[in-house]
C-alpha cells in the first residue's frame, strides 16, 4: 500500500517526485499498512470475544503508529529544511 494523495486517492508524480528518495517516506508504507491491518486484526478478535488477543493487535497498532508519526516528521523537517535553503 503506497501513501496517497487524499485528494483522489493516487500517489502523485509531484509526491514521489519530491520524496520517493527519501528513506522516510520509503520506510512509510510499510507501517502505514501495519496500522490498518492491525486495526482490522483487533476488530476481529474483539468481534470473537478475543480481548488479550484484540489488545495486542492494539498494541502493535499503537507501535505502528508511533512509527508513521515519526517518519511524518521527519518529512516535515525535510520540507522545512528545503524552505529554508530556498530563502
Amino acid at each position: 500500500m503506497r501513501i496517497v494523495d487524499l485528494a483522489n486517492g493516487t500517489e502523485t508524480q509531484k509526491t514521489i517526485a519530491r520524496f520517493g528518495d527519501e528513506a522516510s517516506y520509503i520506510a512509510l508504507d510499510a507501517y502505514h499498512a501495519q496500522v490498518h491491518e492491525s486495526a482490522r486484526q483487533a476488530v476481529i478478535e474483539f468481534n470473537n470475544h478475543h480481548i488479550s488477543r484484540a489488545e495486542q493487535h492494539l498494541q502493535a497498532l499503537e507501535q505502528a503508529s508511533s512509527h508513521v508519526l515519526t517518519h511524518i516528521n521527519t518529512l516535515i523537517a525535510c520540507i522545512e529544511a528545503k524552505r529554508f535553503t530556498m530563502e
